[in-house]
């Protein structure tokens, strides 16, 4: 990636992810024939994470670039260490998508948490999705729990607060823990019958808000004891997206399958070779 990136004005800040994004849009999208009006643009979220995934003796690397658009469509393009895009998932609160160009194969399904959980490892929604990537709580600012807690350091000698933040029940228990409010810093997924620990999370970097997203990523799954990084190499930041990357047709001659891409499963990325790349 282009080395000090980070001091590149907002627009040419842009063009890395776009292009990346972009360069593989057509394996998954159309382009309209000529004098057909173009998908609008809006604003949203870019990035792209370098990805490490942990799991046993499993090791991979690869990357990850992620578009978002208010209030729940996502599309992530998983991307080995060469070559355009092995997968592309796109999902919003009726449908998730995921195309495997190099197979010639898709899956289209209902939008719901346990599909998800299959695909994607995440026993979540499209807008969880959203949030987890933007370290935002899984429900609407009106609805969230947040108070102040604290504790007595005695090795200190001063008293250690912090923000507790929690929603309501539903697909899944949520709860996290922040320096201020609105801003997560550790979260906890957890079953809604069992009350046990699915997913613990981890952020570092930014504030949850506009260009103040985090940047670094910590999932560890409590079920397999996989753990997997993601860390930006370009953004995130707010962007331009256009519609066009979220509506997505499927190439004609790919078959329908039951796919999975989980998180937690390096070996579905890449080789120990690869991951020494």
């Amino acid at each position: 990636m282009t080395p000090g990136f980070r001091t590149l004005p907002a627009a040419a800040r842009v063009l890395p992810v776009v292009t990346l994004i972009l360069a593989v849009a057509g394996c998954a999208v159309r382009t309209p024939p000529s004098g057909t009006p173009t998908a609008p643009t809006v604003s949203g979220y870019r990035a792209l994470f370098r990805v490490e995934a942990r799991r046993g003796d499993e090791r991979a690397r690869f990357r990850i670039a992620a578009a978002l658009r208010a209030p729940d469509a996502v599309r992530l393009e998983f991307f080995g260490p060469v070559g355009g895009a092995r997968a592309v998932l796109i999902a919003d609160a009726m449908e998730v998508l995921v195309i495997i160009p190099g197979d010639r194969v898709y899956e289209r399904s209902p939008a719901t948490p346990e599909n998800l959980s299959r695909i994607l490892g995440l026993p979540v929604s499209a807008s969880h999705l959203a949030a987890l990537l933007t370290g935002r709580p899984f429900c609407p600012p009106e609805t969230v729990r947040d108070r102040v807690e604290t504790q007595n350091a005695a090795t200190f000698a001063r008293t250690i607060a912090w923000h507790a933040i929690d929603c309501p029940p539903g697909e899944v228990l949520y709860q996290a823990r922040g320096e201020s409010r609105g801003v997560v810093r550790e979260a906890s997924i957890r079953d809604a019958g069992t009350g046990a620990i699915i997913l613990r999370v981890e952020y570092e970097g930014g504030g949850g808000t506009g260009e103040s997203w985090p940047s670094t990523l910590r999932l560890r799954f409590e079920r397999d004891g996989a753990e997997v990084v993601l860390k930006a190499e370009e953004g995130p930041m707010t962007a331009p997206v256009n519609e066009s990357l979220f509506v997505p047709s499927v190439p004609a001659g790919f078959e329908r399958k039951i796919l999975s891409l989980s998180l937690s499963a390096p070996a579905l990325h890449g080789s120990a070779a690869e991951a020494g790349e």
